[in-house]
Formats: C-alpha cells, sequence, structure tokens
C-alpha cells in the first residue's frame, strides 16, 4: 500500500502547539507545511481538504510527537517534509525548502506533489522495463 505523509515541524500535543505559535509570533520561526495546511488558523485550509480528498493516493499529516520510528529514522532534522511510504520503504519527496517554495498554497503543493508522484512512477516503470528485459 502506499501512502504519502507530511511531518509537521512541531508537536502535537498542546504544549508542543502553544510552543510553535510562541515561535511563529515572537521568533518569527515557522514550519513550511503548517503554512500550507493552516495558514494563521487551527482549522486546516478547506482548499487543503479538499484537495486531500480528490487526490489519488491517502495523504496524511503528522507532528513529530506522532511518526513511528522508523519514519522518525528517515527524516532526523529534515522536518517538515513530505514521505512516500509503500512496502518497506520510507523515501522524502519534499523537503522543507521545496515546501516553502509553494508559498503557504495548498494548490501549488498539490501541483508539486503531482509531478513528483508522476515521475516516481515513471522511474519505477522504467526498472521494471530493465528487469524484464
Amino acid at each position: 500500500m502506499q501512502k504519502i505523509i507530511g511531518i509537521y515541524n512541531a508537536n502535537g500535543s498542546l504544549l508542543g502547539e502553544m510552543r510553535y505559535v510562541f515561535d511563529k509570533v515572537f521568533l518569527k520561526k515557522h514550519c513550511a507545511l503548517c503554512d500550507i495546511t493552516h495558514g494563521i488558523s487551527y482549522k486546516a485550509k478547506t482548499t487543503w481538504l479538499e484537495q486531500v480528498e480528490r487526490f489519488p493516493i491517502p495523504i496524511k499529516t503528522l507532528h513529530l510527537d506522532e511518526i513511528s520510528d522508523d519514519i522518525r529514522q528517515v527524516v532526523a532534522d529534515k522536518v517538515p517534509c513530505v514521505v512516500m511510504v509503500k512496502d518497506d520503504s520510507i523515501d522524502i519527496v519534499m523537503n522543507n525548502e521545496e515546501l516553502q517554495a509553494c508559498d503557504s498554497n495548498p494548490e501549488q503543493f498539490f501541483e508539486r506533489l503531482r509531478v513528483i508522484v508522476i515521475a516516481l512512477k515513471n522511474s519505477h516503470t522504467a526498472k521494471e522495463n530493465r528487469r524484464i528485459t
């Protein structure tokens, strides 16, 4: 089964959320994925929710304190990021710089993600074809 997981650079606990708001307001730190999915609101952007619903691969977002150990080993200090989980592999498909390039815009995020997914699919198909011949 294939799925996509966006990993925030914040903890999901009440204290973690409060810390994130403090850092964002007073220290001007931010999480590019948070900006894409929520902006300045506590609720997810409607556009984000609609795009997640329509995307052909299941997508979910997790906070640092919600990820499994195997994902934690891959992402280490590379959050925020987006990973693709397929069978036993976990690969970072969008890093912080790529998320920042989306300019807090869910549509830009999904445009980039579609391109990445198509490229990965084509790469996988090419590998399969080489193996067959």
